[in-house]
């Protein structure tokens, strides 16, 4: 399977050269699209707990 892939890939070159371009242009295209809040927050998680003990 992966040889012909790899024979088909050396025999259609143009083919292969033009889909990665495309590939790469749709994906800096997504990246240009990204909003800035979709970058995690690397800040550790805390939480706050507030109790009245009585007495």
């Amino acid at each position: 399977m992966l040889s012909r892939l790899v024979q088909f890939s050396l025999s259609q070159r143009l083919f292969i050269l033009l889909a990665t371009l495309l590939v790469a242009g749709a994906g800096w295209v997504a990246y240009l699209g990204l909003p800035i809040d979709a970058f995690p927050d690397v800040a550790s998680t805390q939480v706050k707990i507030i109790m009245k003990a009585p007495a």
